[in-house]
């Protein structure tokens, strides 16, 4: 027998109706969520409480976004393989703003352009940004809110804010940061980055310790505990004038690589944290081909501080 079977008490009707109050007042509180949430700033957009399915999705929505408005402008690439790893190729250069007539202020604070921001880590002190420039599918930028500049320590924080969008990407999502003047970084804003899934031929190289030419020293997980240690082993610090970048995965290991120079004598083959992942931009053909001639490591070994084979 149900408990509404028989004949209706005024209890059983009462129930009832409690039933149906709650179940519409549920309702209406879920639409009015929704409609709120969907209707707030892209800057303001809570992602603290999103599952990793929901922040995806959320990411995928922003990008679709941006490119029906032509904020997101994705450079055309070619890849190919090189001996020690992969370089992406530009097929052309017409894609990049002229001096002259970029837009004179910090892109990492709003006003955002249409779709680049997807939303507010608050929990943190965070914005996740896509990157107007994307090279690889999904380049994403970590910021901070406040400004605070890229030469600056680290903090906890940041750190967790990295986390919390690896955890959604998986494993082939790689995080990588550029400190100092010979590192690569173009923007004074601390930002953080993540390629949703980029080849990383090096990785098995770093978890086992392996001689690849050039210093660099891991450790199993990213903190900021890790980095200092780390530093400390190399004779690194944070100074402004001390170079290096850092990349990590969800799994492992943080890497940190200390830098003699942003670029290669010749050519001028620009490298940042991800091509220690063994992955190579270059702007040219003229830049494959020093590419080609010296290989991946070869560059790498050039641009980082030469070890002893």
């Amino acid at each position: 027998m149900t408990p509404f079977s028989g004949p209706i008490s005024s209890r059983n009707i009462r129930a009832l109706v409690t039933a149906a109050t709650v179940a519409v007042c549920s309702g209406i509180v879920g639409v009015l969520y929704y409609q709120r949430i969907n209707s707030v700033p892209d800057e303001e957009y809570p992602l603290s409480g999103l599952s990793d399915d929901q922040l995806r999705k959320r990411i995928s929505a922003q990008q679709e976004k941006a490119k029906k408005c032509g904020s997101l402008v994705a450079v055309p690439t070619t890849e190919q393989a090189v001996e020690g790893g992969w370089v992406r190729v530009a097929e052309n250069l017409k894609w990049k703003p002229k001096g002259s007539s970029a837009i004179k202020r910090n892109p990492f604070l709003p006003p955002y352009e249409p779709g680049l921001c997807i939303g507010d880590l608050a929990e943190t002190g965070h914005r996740l940004l896509l990157n107007k420039y994307a090279v690889m599918p999904g380049h994403l930028l970590v910021v901070t809110k406040l400004y605070f500049n890229q030469n600056d320590s680290l903090t906890w924080a940041d750190f967790k804010a990295v986390h919390r969008v690896l955890q959604a990407l998986g494993d082939r999502a790689v995080a990588f940061f550029n400190h100092g003047p010979e590192s690569g970084f173009s923007q004074k804003h601390r930002h953080i980055q993540i390629i949703p899934d980029v080849e990383y031929p090096l990785k098995a190289a770093y978890k086992e310790g392996a001689q690849v030419g050039f210093k660099y020293a891991t450790r199993p997980q990213a903190s900021i505990e890790a980095v200092d240690s780390a530093l400390k082993e190399l004779g690194l610090s944070w100074s402004p004038n001390s170079s290096f970048n850092m990349l990590w995965t969800l799994d492992g290991p943080l890497v940190v690589i200390p830098r003699s120079r942003d670029a290669t004598k010749d050519g001028g083959v620009g490298v940042n944290g991800i091509g220690f992942t063994g992955s190579l931009f270059v702007k040219s053909q003229a830049q494959l081909s020093v590419v080609k001639q010296q290989t991946i490591l070869g560059v790498l070994r050039e641009v980082g501080v030469r070890a002893k084979l």
